[in-house]
């Protein structure tokens, strides 16, 4: 399967990894300049045993590769993880504005393409927040049938986040 991977931070780079391990096709996505480049050399751009050399091996055999394009991904792409950050609220809640940006953006791309996809949400988020999400940005694209919505609870251990993966 061909997946893009949404922030390529520690559980954007630990998914993707893993995911090539498994023989898919990753397309890594960031707006960070250095992680984008670092994981298109097949290099970890986070230190975690085993990850760097899966993204090696996965770089060789032609799965790995990575863009700043959203549009380049969803095009290129069957189903996207959105991996991004959650950072904590002053009163700490959680701040999903970056989740809402990327999936804005995944939105716009999957609503310009001639095919469907699938849309797996990896961030930290409450219950609740899916179907908040839902409502608000994918409405349309879900009713359509073009776009079809999940949620994979992340829980990855510093230090052993290859094994919980698998």
């Amino acid at each position: 399967m061909k997946i893009s991977v949404f922030g390529l931070g520690y559980v954007g780079a630990v998914t993707a990894g893993c995911l090539t391990k498994a023989g898919h096709s990753v397309v890594g996505v960031d707006v960070q300049t250095e992680k984008v480049d670092t994981l298109a050399r097949g290099i970890s751009p986070i230190i975690e045993p085993e990850l760097g050399g899966l993204l090696k091996l996965a770089k060789q055999n032609g799965l790995l590769s990575a863009t700043h394009s959203h549009e380049e991904a969803i095009a290129t792409t069957d189903a996207s993880l959105v991996c991004v950050g959650t950072p904590s609220t002053a009163n700490g809640g959680l701040d999903l504005q970056y989740i809402r940006q990327v999936i804005g953006q995944i939105s716009d791309a999957v609503g310009a393409s001639a095919k469907s996809h699938d849309l797996i949400l990896r961030s930290t988020m409450l219950p609740g927040s899916t179907q908040q999400i839902a409502s608000d940005l994918l409405k349309e694209l879900l009713e359509s049938g073009k776009l079809r919505l999940f949620f994979y609870p992340e829980f990855l251990r510093e230090g052993t986040a290859v094994a919980d993966f698998e």
